[in-house]
């Protein structure tokens, strides 16, 4: 996407006379190409296209908030008309005779109905005459939850416009597949297909699917993103397996993914040196998904064709379960979307509603299998009867000290019931209004230690957040008689947390030197931080040997002996980011974050930048001799999905 932006400085005026300038003097489109698109009442803007530009009143058209406004973007918000600027590809790609302006606001006023449009124009949805490639946003009002508008006393330009339309535009094309972005991608796909693009629709589909998810999951992979079952690695998976099966139709039966990527790093690698950079891994984690799925793919189709031909025995052909569209999901990894394609393909739907029943199914056997961990923290209606506390954000301080002097704001049974009392003997959930014990988080177990008053004893066994914001102990009265409203001391059991700290910070020092051994695409993809070991989760094509984990050993051990000080700050979330702090896919974070640096990178040299640097919220020691002697006692996969 490409966009210019003023807050509070140029407004309409120049907003109109740089867009005309660029599209017209420097991407050399011609003028009577051009036409341009206004909000209804936006007559300023329309006067300023007419009178800066020469567009004629026949292309210049008027639309509605549905086509030319933008905003808010909530409830609330700045919003404000816009202008768009089309180009035309001439009628041949069209689907009627061009209406008039006036004739498209006569049809606009009559309600718009699709089958009287009175012939094609800018905004036509029946052909592709037209394309939208830029569009200017003039943010000039803030409306309210009421719906009321008022001028913003600092008006705002923000544009957009899309890249590779601007790329299909200047070269001529019809589509970004016939522009240089693609082609060469394509050429290759049709050279080891032995077919020639251009010359048959059907397989010119196939090459495309081929091309475009190709590239798509090239960058993906380069950007950190490994396949997998859930969120983007779900979304990589799919791209992958359906740049297999696409290939296969056009006769693609050996592994050629590999190949197709190494025509999109070379291509774009001048402009994205990253994907030379994370060449060897990216080729290798294209290679693995594509044999793992080719292992797959005959299975799944031929699991597909007994059901449909089972089917038409019954006479219930036309619908597959969705049971069986589970199992392929669930056993043999197949993309429920591509199993509705396959079916498609086929003349069949696929059972949707059944599939749906079978994955709520697993997603519950899943919540019960978990429940356990904090009495049924996770449940539904536990988690609206915390939202019911109204018990205020809990204040963590558990960073400074150890220890509080603090209020407890709410108990709660087991079961999430609000109590006023807890007795000897009872389990019980504590809120307090500000606690030194740091909550399960970023792979990290809760805090353990006690939370004492003039009155009573509590064990603290567990700290989680069920809830933003809400930091809940669970732990068992010990002695005594434990009050809501109470004074109390929070005090955290600091051995269990040192050794917590100890393998915390030990993640942090591996982390960055399985960067340095295995290459800079090795990425965190979770952990697990308790007193007694950590284990951590990265992302690597193949097993690592036995001199590879020696290294990773050597260099943690490294810092370790000498024992650098831990460095704890606050910062912006884009200054983090900006600064070289490792942030990670999943995790949310706020405006403002914490950030860790630990080890040197050279001792002789006090300024030198830090051995590793990550956001990280955990808490971690005050200096790395702290830790101990460091030793891999295992390495395995998890699974590829």
């Amino acid at each position: 996407m490409l966009g210019n932006f003023s807050v509070g400085d140029y407004f309409k005026q120049e907003a109109i006379d740089y867009a005309w300038e660029f599209i017209t003097t420097y991407m050399k489109l011609a003028p009577e190409k051009l036409f341009i698109t206004v909000y209804t009442d936006d007559d300023e803007a329309a006067g300023m296209w007419q009178s800066s530009t020469g567009t004629p009143d026949e292309r210049l058209y008027r639309y509605g908030k549905s086509d030319n406004w933008w905003g808010p973007p909530g409830a609330e918000g700045p919003c404000g008309p816009c202008s768009e600027i089309h180009y035309d590809f001439g009628e041949q790609m069209g689907c009627a005779p061009i209406a008039s302006p006036s004739e498209i606001a006569a049809w606009i006023e009559s309600g718009m109905k699709w089958e009287d449009q009175p012939g094609c124009h800018p905004n036509c949805d029946r052909c592709e005459r037209f394309v939208e490639m830029w569009n200017l946003v003039f943010m000039q009002f803030f409306q309210d939850q009421a719906g009321e508008m008022t001028p913003l006393p600092k008006p705002n330009i923000d544009t957009g416009m899309g890249l590779e339309r601007a790329a299909v535009i200047v070269q001529g094309a019809t589509n970004v597949y016939d522009t240089d972005l693609y082609q060469p991608i394509i050429g290759v796909v049709g050279e080891l297909a032995g077919k020639k693009y251009g010359e048959d629709h059907v397989a010119d589909v196939s090459l495309r699917v081929v091309a475009e998810h190709t590239r798509g999951a090239t960058f993906l992979i380069s950007d950190g993103v490994t396949p997998g079952n859930e969120g983007r690695g779900y979304v990589l998976r799919r791209l992958i397996r359906r740049a297999v099966r696409y290939g296969r139709k056009i006769g693609l039966t050996e592994p050629f993914v590999v190949q197709v990527a190494e025509t999109v790093i070379d291509r774009m690698k001048g402009a994205y040196p990253e994907l030379a950079q994370n060449r060897e891994f990216i080729l290798k984690m294209l290679g693995g998904e594509e044999q793992q799925f080719e292992r797959v793919l005959d299975q799944g189709l031929r699991i597909i064709e007994e059901a449909l031909s089972t089917g038409t025995e019954n006479s219930n052909i036309g619908i597959l379960p969705g049971n069986l569209a589970f199992a392929l999901y669930d056993t043999y990894g197949f993309p429920v979307e591509e199993t509705v394609e396959i079916a498609q393909e086929r003349g069949v739907s696929v059972d949707m509603e059944g599939f749906e029943r079978e994955m709520k199914a697993q997603r519950e056997r899943a919540r019960a299998g978990s429940a356990t961990k904090f009495g049924g923290g996770g449940s539904g209606a536990k988690i609206f009867k915390y939202r019911d506390l109204n018990a205020g954000p809990s204040e963590f301080v558990g960073y400074e000290r150890l220890t509080a002097q603090t209020t407890i704001v709410a108990l709660l049974s087991p079961d999430g019931d609000a109590i006023d009392h807890a007795e000897q003997g009872h389990e019980v959930e504590v809120v307090l209004r500000e606690t030194p014990f740091y909550a399960e988080g970023g792979g990290q177990a809760g805090d353990t230690g006690t939370v004492l008053s003039l009155k009573g004893h509590i064990d603290i066994e567990d700290t989680q957040t069920p809830l933003e914001g809400l930091i809940v102990h669970k732990g068992r009265v010990r002695s005594g008689v434990m009050m809501v409203g109470e004074e109390v001391n929070a005090k955290v059991d600091r051995e269990r947390r040192l050794d917590i700290a100890r393998n915390h910070s030990s993640t942090h020092l591996l982390h960055e030197a399985l960067r340095r051994v295995l290459g800079t695409h090795v990425r965190q993809a979770g952990s697990s931080v308790s007193p007694e070991r950590l284990r951590f989760d990265f992302t690597h094509i193949q097993a690592m040997s036995s001199d590879e984990i020696h290294e990773v050993e050597r260099i943690v051990n490294e810092q370790v002996l000498r024992n650098p000080p831990s460095v704890k700050n606050e910062l912006a979330y884009t200054q983090a980011l900006d600064s070289g702090y490792l942030a990670f896919f999943g995790d949310k974070y706020g405006e403002t974050v914490r950030v860790v640096d630990m080890g040197l990178n050279d001792p002789e040299e006090a300024t030198a930048r830090p051995f590793s640097r990550e956001v990280c919220g955990g808490t971690h020691l005050d200096s790395l001799g702290e830790t101990g002697l460091f030793l891999i006692t295992s390495e395995s996969s998890i699974g590829s999905g």
